[in-house]
């Protein structure tokens, strides 16, 4: 059994808190991205985080790595205290709670009582029925050496019963030992539950008949969290469980019912967003990715919801950039756009993490990102943004003409902010020295990004048109219109002369 803590460098004592932050410092050193070749640690650390961070999965985990001691422990201890366990013929035709009563030979009052609560000898159970599985594997190994060199039926029909046990086990632990909710719902179906929480979520699907066909489809009952959270959210209705039934793949069914778990423990499971995860349910493992990174950085919503799941296949991607630029404190609608729409894969998160390492990016930087000053200004700081976002984009195609056009946009808007929360009459008396250092500043990297031009141009002169106000309107489509080179001197400069001789933003809308 892997050491999960152990992984993420924690102890088995770790808040919530400690293995969010954790993960967070893993991924940044493993993402594969950042660093080739670290991969199969990188997902380790994800398989710790998403059990870790899950307190169901957590708790059924510490009950395994405490009976454990070591990943043999109870393997050894078991088989010195000498466990004998018998294999009947056919163990599918029993119910669980009658497959572990023969497969130990428990009778009388020793014998499990179709339904009844385990949760005390839970431990107990999972060690003997794991070294069960742990003791047929073994065994299938050998007989399947043995029929290697030698074929016969006799060493077959072994094998086959073998197998048999091994696929009850692998439907019987995840039922009875693992989600409680899974339990509730197979003893619903066998008759064992007669509670009225139960038998109103029978009433909710439409019957016993339809859960008891669709547990046979599918044994490990995958659907349970989604179930239960449909419930709850008023939304379980014979209609939408059989959506849930007819989707074949058990990893999808799973992921779903996750994803509507989540979206439960954030009040935005409705019937609507049920539809829309229906709609892309061939692509719910990635979907799960892309909302399990959301929820980890606090910022699923109804917006960034919808916005990942119409991704559908390339889900993981979008939702993982777009907490990303949230973490890194860049984001917003202009550069959600440039992840979500243009390119969800694109491969800045490597070039970001070092400009933040660096101190490029920092808390500054990311306030003046998020500023958006008074209306007045919004078209301005709306241009600046989209200069930004450009820079995002470009940084993965071209870091260093990215970087630029990243912090000269970050600049700007740091330098219209400063400017626009000094006092009233500061602003007017240093209105024409801010307008001409903006100015200045703004056209300062046009031969660096002159490769770049066609789309550099148009930010350009779109930050110039929004700078001046409506009456350069005309001259500034004039020129992103234009088929001549923005970046010609006589051009440029006539550009910034017209623009210095117009009055632009009244420092009395601030």
């Amino acid at each position: 059994m892997a050491d999960y803590y152990a992984q993420l460098g924690l102890t088995q004592d770790a808040s919530e808190e400690e293995i969010k932050k954790a993960y967070r410092r893993l991924v940044l050193a493993t993402h594969p991205d950042r660093v080739p070749g670290k991969e199969e640690e990188f997902l380790r650390i994800q398989e710790a985080y998403d059990t870790l961070s899950d307190p169901e999965k957590r708790r059924a985990y510490n009950r395994g790595l405490s009976s454990l001691g070591d990943s043999l422990g109870h393997i050894e201890r078991l088989a010195r205290q000498g466990l004998k366990f018998h294999l009947v013929e056919s163990p599918d035709l029993y119910d669980h709670y009658a497959y572990i009563n023969a497969l130990f030979n428990w009778t009388g009052t020793k014998a499990l009582v179709a339904g009844q609560d385990i949760s005390e000898q839970h431990d107990t159970f999972w060690e003997m029925i794991n070294y069960v599985d742990y003791r047929l594997c073994r065994r299938q190994e050998r007989l399947h050496a043995i029929y290697r060199r030698n074929p016969s039926d006799e060493v077959k029909a072994q094998l086959r019963l073998i197998d048999s046990h091994l696929t009850k086990i692998c439907t019987v632990v995840p039922v009875i030992l693992g989600c409680d909710k899974r339990k509730r719902l197979y003893d619903l179906a066998m008759g064992f539950n007669h509670s009225d929480e139960m038998l109103e979520i029978e009433r909710l699907i439409g019957g016993k008949d339809v859960l008891i066909q669709h547990i046979n489809q599918q044994k490990t009952i995958n659907s349970a969290e989604g179930i239960f959270a449909l419930r709850d959210a008023h939304c379980l209705t014979p209609a939408n469980f059989k959506q849930l039934t007819l989707i074949d793949s058990e990893s999808n069914l799973f992921s779903l019912s996750m994803i509507l778990d989540r979206l439960w423990e954030v009040s935005l499971l409705t019937q609507g967003n049920f539809e829309r995860l229906m709609q892309q349910h061939q692509h719910a493992c990635a979907i799960h990715n892309g909302v399990g990174r959301l929820q980890l950085v606090g910022i699923l919503n109804q917006k960034y919801f919808e916005i990942v799941v119409h991704a559908g296949i390339k889900a993981k991607s979008v939702g993982s950039a777009i907490g990303e630029l949230h973490q890194l404190g860049l984001l917003n609608d202009e550069t959600l756009h440039t992840v979500a729409q243009k390119n969800p894969e694109l491969d800045f998160w490597s070039p970001l993490c070092d400009m933040e390492k660096s101190g490029e990016l920092n808390e500054e930087t990311s306030r003046s990102f998020l500023w958006t000053g008074p209306p007045a200004l919004h078209l301005l700081t709306h241009r600046l943004d989209q200069m930004i976002a450009h820079g995002v984009y470009l940084i993965s195609q071209d870091v260093g003409k990215g970087k630029t056009a990243l912090l000269l946009g970050l600049e700007l808007k740091k330098d219209l902010k400063a400017f626009f929360e000094r006092p009233l009459e500061e602003q007017k008396e240093n209105l024409s020295l801010f307008k001409e250092s903006f100015m200045h500043k703004l056209h300062a990297k046009d031969d660096e990004m002159a490769i770049h031009r066609e789309q550099w141009k148009i930010i350009v002169v779109n930050i110039a048109i929004a700078l001046t106000g409506i009456g350069l309107i005309a001259l500034g489509i004039q020129y992103a219109l234009n088929k001549r080179c923005f970046f010609a001197p006589t051009q440029r400069e006539q550009l910034i002369e017209n623009i210095a001789q117009t009055e632009w933003l009244s420092p009395g809308c601030s």
